[in-house]
């Protein structure tokens, strides 16, 4: 039996053999990658996926100039009617000083996240320094993040959006494992390319099957 308390970021949540503490993060940049949170500098290991979700009335940016990743880094800024996708993962509260190290040069944001069905208060990151210039990301850093959304199923029309983000052409060495780029990199070129085939599909569908309408 579960017995849930709500709070902003944490629940507490008890069963017969242990009480664990957790709170629900938004990611939206390389954090959708399961293997990049758990694995990679912050070792999140505790991080269990719970469910997409959308970020209402923010956009997507790029800004800073990052020597780990030698580009732009994902963040978040307030605009009327945009939207950003991610997913929420559910972290246990022991983990969150870890996750604020990995997030240097971010501080913490609570946000709603609407998923289906519901919505959910969750920590996210905003970049610090409002008045850095936007920049474009590395290839790397944005390979990590389509694989991330990829992995997480995020809608196609926001994945395609993010295959068309400009990046800055570095082709160097990064501070990541960058046999885990390589191989991201090649799942997402074949997912891009089932994902375009499948819209191509369901397109001519609709062309080849919808009513004839007479004019005249």
């Amino acid at each position: 039996l579960l017995l849930y308390r709500k709070s902003l970021e944490v629940l507490e949540v008890k069963d017969s053999l242990s009480m664990t503490r957790f709170f629900y993060y938004f990611a939206y940049g390389s954090n959708l990658l399961k293997e990049r949170i758990r694995y990679t500098y912050g070792q999140i290991k505790g991080a269990e996926f719970e469910r997409n979700g959308v970020l209402k009335n923010y956009e997507l940016d790029f800004v800073a100039n990052s020597t780990r990743w030698h580009g732009g880094l994902a963040t978040i800024k307030e605009k009327w009617g945009a939207e950003v996708y991610g997913c929420v993962w559910r972290i246990p509260e022991e983990f969150a000083d870890e996750l604020d190290l990995q997030e240097k040069g971010y501080h913490r944001l609570t946000v709603r996240i609407e998923c289906v069905n519901s919505v959910i208060e969750c920590r996210t990151y905003q970049y610090s320094d409002s008045k850095a210039p936007s920049l474009p990301p590395s290839p790397h850093y944005k390979t990590v993040i389509l694989a991330g959304a990829v992995e997480n199923s995020l809608p196609a029309s926001y994945i395609l959006g993010l295959e068309r983000i400009v990046d800055n052409g570095y082709k160097g060495r990064v501070e990541v494992d960058i046999e885990v780029i390589r191989l991201c990199k090649l799942i997402v070129e074949v997912l891009m390319t089932i994902l375009i085939l499948s819209i191509n599909a369901d397109i001519t569908f609709y062309v080849t099957t919808r009513p004839n309408t007479v004019t005249g």
